[in-house]
């Protein structure tokens, strides 16, 4: 059995002039849902084995908040580039690769992106995933590569705004 956390970034800065799209911080309702979010999820009694984030300053520091909710070294997040303005098919090669005696897996990133890849591998999942949304979804399978399209079961969808 395999679990896939899928995290989209808290809310960020507006692209300020002359800023690049990837170094938009998190804005105070930003880091005030990542806080709230991770520790409702770490609240779940789920910790994961691996964190992997988009290189995006707001998916960075998302994944950071959460790391620490969790208890993991910050230095321990994989960032994957590939996960920045990713599509799925961008998405896919980065869950496929991962070693198989991993069984709780946390990706942070961005939208549209991550809420085709929840709706692609759970069926009955239809929302867009809002800022620091979390989708947890249950794999029954072994490897990683072997992920499929309706493969997974919805195992919970948070988001800050159920909470406030």
């Amino acid at each position: 059995m395999k679990h896939l956390y899928i995290v989209r970034h808290a809310k960020s800065s507006r692209k300020e002039f002359g800023m690049q799209d990837i170094d938009r911080p998190l804005n105070d309702r930003g880091l005030n849902d990542a806080l709230l979010m991770s520790k409702l999820i770490a609240g779940l009694n789920i910790k994961p084995e691996l964190i992997i984030s988009s290189p995006a300053i707001r998916a960075l520091t998302t994944a950071n908040i959460f790391a620490d909710a969790f208890d993991i070294n910050r230095a321990e997040i994989i960032i994957d580039k590939q996960i920045y303005a990713a599509e799925l098919d961008d998405l896919l090669p980065v869950i496929y690769q991962q070693n198989d005696e991993i069984k709780k897996i946390m990706i942070v990133g961005h939208n549209p992106g991550f809420s085709y890849l929840a709706n692609y591998l759970c069926k009955k999942f239809v929302d867009d995933m809002p800022t620091c949304s979390v989708v947890g979804l249950k794999i029954p399978l072994s490897n990683w590569n072997g992920i499929s399209e309706n493969c997974a079961e919805l195992e919970f969808f948070e988001y800050p705004k159920k909470y406030k």
